[in-house]
């Protein structure tokens, strides 16, 4: 009897107390864990939306520097600027002179593709009638005060004809000669221009603030053949004009401010932008994060 009696105490189960201590803990521990899983999550989404806002402003910072490095001020390339936008020639192609034709109104350049491997004729845009072309003069003398670039506005897209003759040293075989590239332009060039010569090609273009579908404000880009069109997004987000998204200011050589085009000698530009907003970051840290960039461009040839 004592025996069964133990038995059946042995094999008894959680009590309903037991069984509800035992519930609450788990429920404890797994709103925890969800709680840490969500947290993570929206610090991760945070984390992105921030490097994505570093990555943009990386960007834009390294490509709006190198559009206006290059420009020649006193030469017009600036036609319209003000603090959040700008209009400019931007670079679409080079080459070099393989010969002047008769009368000065075409001239001959290496194909793009060259046995070599010498890059001597490439694109960023293909050629378009209209676009300005600058060719170096060197000038009636050896010396350098009579050395220039002239300007001159492409009549027809570039063509293979004319070729590009071996005795210029840019092309070594006549297949390579004949597939060298014919450039008309107008005015006539003069006979100082010599087989050698630089040659760069341009385009109006405008970089402006413009708003994406999603409402933010982006950096936006066009070309002005004409007249501008739709700017299209090229980098961001970033904050809008009033938060100085993208905010240029032009100085003179004597450091300025300056609203003429053909003064200015340096740029200063400011990049702003915003991380998350609020709830998209991990609570550790509420609110959204504000990253900037100020660079300073010295153009490479003012007035």
């Amino acid at each position: 009897m004592l025996m069964t009696s133990f038995s059946e105490r042995s094999r008894r189960g959680a009590s309903i107390i037991e069984l509800m201590i035992a519930l609450t803990i788990f429920g404890l521990v797994m709103a925890g864990v969800t709680s840490a899983i969500t947290e993570q999550t929206r610090f991760q989404a945070g984390a992105a939306r921030v490097v994505g806002s570093q990555r943009s402003l990386r960007h834009i910072g390294d490509l709006l520097p190198g559009e206006l490095r290059a420009l020649g001020t006193g030469a017009g390339d600036i036609y319209f600027m003000n603090t959040s936008s700008i209009d400019l020639r931007v670079t679409t192609g080079s080459s070099v002179v393989c010969a002047v034709a008769a009368g000065g109104m075409s001239v001959t350049i290496p194909p793009v593709q060259l046995a070599s491997g010498l890059v001597l004729t490439s694109w960023r845009d293909v050629p378009l009638a209209g676009d300005s072309v600058f060719i170096f003069d060197e000038g009636a003398t050896t010396a350098r005060n009579d050395d220039t670039w002239r300007a001159y506005r492409l009549t027809v897209v570039p063509f293979v004809g004319g070729g590009c003759p071996m005795a210029s040293g840019f092309t070594k075989s006549a297949a390579e000669a004949a597939a060298g590239l014919t450039v008309s332009v107008t005015p006539a060039i003069p006979a100082t221009t010599v087989s050698g010569a630089p040659i760069r090609f341009y385009r109006p273009a405008r970089y402006a603030l413009v708003t994406g579908t999603d409402g933010r404000w982006y950096l936006g880009y066009t070309e002005c053949i004409g007249a501008c069109g739709t700017l299209d997004i090229v980098a961001g987000p970033v904050r809008s004009p009033s938060g100085r998204g993208v905010g240029f200011t032009f100085r003179d050589s004597l450091g300025a401010v300056t609203a003429v085009p053909a003064n200015v000698a340096f740029v200063e530009l400011e990049l702003h932008t915003d991380g998350a907003p609020v709830g998209e970051r991990s609570r550790m840290r509420s609110g959204a994060l504000a990253d900037s960039l100020r660079v300073s461009v010295a153009i490479r040839n003012p007035r």
